[in-house]
């Protein structure tokens, strides 16, 4: 039972590619029927990307003569083409801001900067940014941080806003000051 669906849908595949060439070329099934099969034999299947072909002899088909005919009138394109290269060059050249020297907005980091790490699958309800998180090694694309295998890059980062620690002094019976300082740096 297998072999008879297998063997039906080969001939359905090689009867789909029989009418396709008989409608562009104009021709009998039997004129057609080694070219439907070597158009078979030379497609790659989709999940091994090899042809039936390289299975079966280890190397990519090779045409060993191109077929005797007219060839397409592209010849007479080519002045065409070309002078539609040019003008569009023109006008890209023209139009099209000029690349600059600097490689794009900066962000530079240094090791010791505090950043918070984006979350790439946020859940519900949860923070998109952690950390703060530590830099310890950089490149000018990504950075390493303290605790994380990975490297990250810098479009997932952002500064940590600086720490700051509150002190209150009691100025009075019912008074109350209170004073922001920033924190003192991390220990190493």
């Amino acid at each position: 039972p297998q072999e008879t669906h297998q063997l039906k849908r080969v001939n359905g595949i090689i009867k789909t590619h029989l009418t396709k060439l008989a409608s562009e070329l104009r021709l009998s099934w039997v004129d057609l029927l080694p070219l439907a099969l070597t158009r078979i034999r030379t497609t790659p299947h989709s999940k091994t990307g090899l042809t039936p072909f390289e299975l079966l002899y280890g190397r990519p088909y090779l045409l060993t003569h191109l077929p005797e005919g007219e060839a397409p009138p592209l010849a007479g394109y080519l002045p065409l083409f070309s002078l539609l290269r040019s003008l569009l060059r023109e006008h890209a050249d023209r139009d099209l801001p000029q690349p600059t020297d600097d490689e794009g907005p900066t962000r530079p980091l240094a090791p010791g900067d505090q950043v918070l790490l984006k979350t790439l699958s946020p859940c519900p309800l949860q923070p998109r940014w952690t950390g703060p998180h530590r830099v310890i090694l950089t490149t000018p694309t990504a950075a390493k941080l303290l605790g994380h295998e990975p490297w990250y890059h810098l479009t997932q980062l952002k500064r940590a806003p600086p720490d700051h620690s509150y002190r209150s002094t009691l100025t009075g019976p019912t008074k109350l000051t209170i004073t922001r300082t920033p924190l003192s740096p991390i220990p190493e």
